[in-house]
């Protein structure tokens, strides 16, 4: 399993990526557990029913950048088309070798490729279910912030009289 990860931080490494945005690659980061951003994501919640993602920066105390769930899911996607398409180009590649030794070198590049895509899928939903188990957590933390209760307590009693 070890080896599956550190292949995939090879793979999905930020700077492989020209047009990944540092936000996705945070996330990234985050769920492969290396720090491509200054800072580094802490945690990442995902709130019920309004398709928002709260991300916590390491450090932070509170929730410091709101973003749709939405552009997460869209920014994942480009980058699983992106595999799609090295590996559709492998396949090409295969097809066209003209030695074994050649055919054989692309293929197991494609199922590089392939279990890249299955992993990034894989990493991303097995992340989204635990942020997912945690949504209780952060809306009665939320809650609790929003509840405000007053108290009237006396702390001093002046009396005077005019002589």
């Amino acid at each position: 399993m070890a080896g599956a990860i550190d292949v995939l931080r090879v793979k999905l490494k930020p700077a492989r990526f020209p047009g990944m945005s540092p936000l996705m690659a945070a996330i990234v980061g985050y769920i492969l557990g290396e720090a491509y951003t200054k800072p580094e994501i802490g945690e990442i919640m995902v709130g019920e029913g309004d398709n928002l993602v709260y991300i916590r920066r390491s450090g932070a105390v509170g929730f410091d950048d709101i973003q749709s769930l939405e552009d997460l899911k869209l920014g994942l996607e480009r980058e699983i088309k992106e595999l799609d398409r090295q590996i559709s180009e492998r396949r090409r590649a295969a097809a066209l070798a003209r030695s074994l030794a050649e055919k054989l070198e692309a293929q197991k590049a494609i199922r590089e490729l392939e279990e890249a895509r299955k992993k990034k899928r894989h990493d991303f939903f097995q992340s989204q279910g635990a942020i997912d188990a945690d949504r209780g957590t952060l809306i009665a933390d939320m809650e609790k912030q929003l509840q405000e209760s007053h108290v009237t307590q006396q702390v001093f009693i002046f009396r005077w009289s005019s002589l």
